[in-house]
């Protein structure tokens, strides 16, 4: 099969979409994996004419716990995004190349409190960040700029503008998670529709797996403020954004009073077109969810996530650049007015992946300042030999991600 040309073209996002509807899997990846170890390969989670084969017990009810189980999608590109390479590909998801690198939980409480005007509402939140994408092994950078604009809640002072913070980031990666088990998805490359379903209690359980609890009500109030953020991604110099919508499209939800009665009713809601998009175009990587999970910073997750994307060449040998200003424009995380704050920060983050066993070590290899002030710090890290693992077994799944897609179809 055609191998695809991965093209960082934004402009596809209002363009007709690709036609994708061949090819099905071969039977396992180990053609172009032929070094993994034979408990390796019959670890991965294959397909074959559109059906998922047997998994063992243990796995299927581990799996099953999470959310309801709905008919495999056979749509080939969505069986590809689904398809992981690993030990254990129940722990493994996706992170979205574009979606990902966008600063939308950005606006934690203590910020969103200092942005609050003399009648408590909020002004749209404006940020500028660059997304940086690999494109045939190249590294692509593109200035973006975001605006949200906030939702509308009710407390019991009354309603009031909330930005998505860290609640809603990690429902809406579990959300994800479900998203790339078939099981528990829908995605038509023709329609660029993708659909996850679940229920609260399923959302809740793999939240509390990973220390990360959360009651039915907050779950249900963070679905309602990702229902209700408005964004617009401006990219480059266009003059108009390539998204324009709200967070999350069409939730089929349950009344609030039914929320503790009946936590195993089922959601179904509709992705942003920007996450079928990353389907279609092959624009996303592996990642562990466990351990981004686990993590407990949202800074910690955001680097996570930015090395799974940008350090596929992690070894031991080829340490990892980054600056700290450029973590600061493209995370937007670090919001403190005072240098040495959101330096402890950084730190801190770089400090929790150490312990996490995603870095061996890091160290500042350059200062830069204006008279005694610092202004920027370049920072060396060294990946964990668990991350290099990580980072080869992604790699080898893009490659086989690659061999098996389906070429997009001319645009017209």
């Amino acid at each position: 099969m055609a191998v695809v040309r991965l093209v960082s073209d934004f402009r596809a996002v209002d363009a007709q979409p690709p036609a994708a509807h061949a090819g099905i899997l071969s039977r396992t990846f180990c053609a172009w994996m032929p070094a993994m170890d034979t408990k390796h390969q019959l670890s991965l989670l294959t397909v074959v004419e559109g059906e998922r084969e047997e998994e063992p017990p243990r796995q299927r009810n581990a799996r099953r716990s999470a959310a309801t189980d709905f008919h495999p999608c056979t749509d080939a590109q969505y069986q590809l995004f689904s398809t992981f390479l690993g030990a254990a590909p129940e722990e493994l998801s996706n992170v979205l190349q574009l979606y990902d690198s966008i600063p939308k939980f950005s606006v934690s409480a203590r910020r969103q409190a200092l942005m609050r005007n003399a009648k408590g509402g909020l002004e749209p939140f404006d940020h500028s960040f660059v997304h940086h994408e690999i494109v045939n092994g190249v590294r692509e950078s593109r200035t973006c700029r975001i605006q949200l604009h906030p939702a509308m809640v009710k407390r019991d002072a009354g309603w009031i503008h909330v930005f998505p913070s860290v609640d809603e980031e990690l429902v809406s990666e579990v959300l994800l998670k479900f998203f790339s088990d078939a099981n528990h998805g829908e995605h038509s490359s023709e329609k660029r529709e993708s659909t996850v379903y679940f229920t609260l209690r399923g959302v809740a359980r793999e939240l509390q797996a990973r220390g990360k609890t959360r009651s039915l009500v907050q779950i249900r109030q963070s679905i309602e403020i990702l229902a209700q953020t408005h964004m617009r991604l401006f990219v480059g110099d266009l003059k108009k954004p390539v998204y324009d919508a709200n967070l999350l499209a069409d939730v089929a939800r349950v009344e609030a009073r039914q929320v503790e009665v009946d936590p195993d009713a089922t959601w179904a809601v509709r992705l942003p077109v920007l996450v079928s998009e990353a389907v279609n175009q092959l624009r996303y990587r592996q990642i562990n969810f466990v351990k981004l999970l686990e993590l407990s910073s949202p800074l910690a997750r955001w680097l996570y996530r930015r090395l799974s994307v940008s350090y596929f060449n992690a070894s031991l040998a080829h340490p990892y650049s980054i600056r700290f200003a450029a973590v600061q424009r493209d995370s937007a995380l670090l919001d403190h007015s005072r240098f040495s704050s959101n330096r402890s920060l950084l730190e801190k983050a770089l400090d929790e992946l150490v312990h996490a066993r995603m870095l061996l070590s890091w160290h500042i290899i350059e200062t830069m300042k204006e008279g005694r002030r610092f202004v920027d710090l370049r920072y060396s890290l060294q990946a964990h030999p668990d991350f290099v693992a990580e980072m080869k077994a992604a790699n080898a799944r893009s490659r086989g991600v690659c061999l098996h897609a389906v070429p997009p179809a001319p645009r017209g």
